[in-house]
């Protein structure tokens, strides 16, 4: 389905503020070996549901470690660990991470009638109406597609904040998130974009990537 672009404006990223990288030297026999260790403070609930793993090696020998990160009363509101009065999920997202992260959670359970409704952009839910289609023909389209939409999901998630991950202005003065094309090539989708709506922000389209 196509989507129109409206107005795009520039959007400015902040890099993950509780990161470092070790860089540790070993020598053997008169030899040496470099490798890069990443600490990455990562919301706790993230890692208690397995959205992310504590260690990750990417491709290139870099050794991500993801610590958990308590969320403080200002920040804890602002993710998608909120509940409703009936103990499901409520979907708030202030950072492209969140979408990602809720979305794979819905995937992982699939809870998708609640992607539909707490996540999914209104554009998107017009989209498919002007299309003649509703949230039956979203759920096929994730059952269909949910190990290729899980694998890329996870690893974009564990990937935030690396050179795996480009960050960048996306349509409809939304954000986009993409793989960078060496990376994105292992996978079937490799695009989330997201579009804010009131306060927040709702994902607007996952994309497949497009064969060179």
């Amino acid at each position: 389905m196509t989507m129109g672009l409206a107005s795009i404006r520039r959007v400015t990223m902040r890099r993950p503020a509780a990161w470092a990288i070790l860089a540790g030297v070993s020598g053997l026999l008169g030899g040496c070996s470099t490798q890069t260790i990443i600490y990455k403070d990562v919301p706790e609930y993230q890692l208690r549901e397995g959205i992310v793993q504590p260690r990750v090696e990417l491709p290139d020998g870099t050794i991500i470690i993801h610590r958990p990160r308590k969320l403080g009363p200002a920040v804890a509101g602002g993710g998608p660990a909120e509940t409703n009065p009936d103990g499901t999920p409520r979907f708030r997202a202030l950072q492209p991470e969140q979408v990602i992260s809720f979305t794979l959670r819905c995937i992982t359970d699939e809870t998708y009638e609640l992607l539909w409704e707490e996540a999914l952009a209104k554009h998107t839910k017009d989209e498919y109406e002007a299309a003649g289609m509703d949230f039956d023909d979203f759920a096929e389209f994730m059952r269909r597609n949910r190990d290729d939409l899980f694998a890329m999901l996870n690893r974009m998630v564990i990937s935030m904040g690396s050179t795996e991950v480009i960050v960048e202005q996306g349509p409809l003065g939304g954000i986009r998130c993409r793989f960078h094309p060496y990376y994105g090539r292992a996978f079937k989708f490799d695009t989330v974009d997201m579009v804010y709506e009131g306060y927040g922000l709702k994902l607007l389209m996952i994309r497949p990537r497009i064969a060179e």
